[in-house]
C-alpha cells in the first residue's frame, strides 16, 4: 500500500527484495526497472546474502523491501 500510494520507485529504479513474499514480487517486478531478490537460505532467489551483511557494492540498488523480514 505504501509503494502504491508513494510511489518511491518508478521504471528506473533498481531494487533489492529480501525474503520475496510472492504478491509483492509480482507488484514490484513489473514496476521497477532493476529487480532482485536475495534470501539467506532460499534457492529460489538471486542471491543468499544475509541482510546483516549484504554482498553488493554500495549505491547497487535504488532501494531495499524487506517487508516480511522485518514482521518478524
Amino acid at each position: 500500500m505504501y509503494i502504491a500510494k508513494f510511489k518511491p520507485f518508478n521504471r528506473k529504479s533498481s531494487v533489492l527484495h529480501f525474503a520475496p513474499e510472492k504478491a509483492v514480487t509480482g507488484f514490484l517486478k513489473d514496476f521497477v526497472g532493476k529487480y532482485e531478490t536475495a534470501d539467506l537460505t532460499r534457492r529460489d532467489v538471486d542471491h543468499n546474502w544475509n541482510i546483516e551483511n549484504i554482498n553488493a557494492k554500495n549505491g547497487s540498488f535504488d532501494g531495499i523491501v524487506c517487508s516480511h523480514v522485518l514482521e518478524h
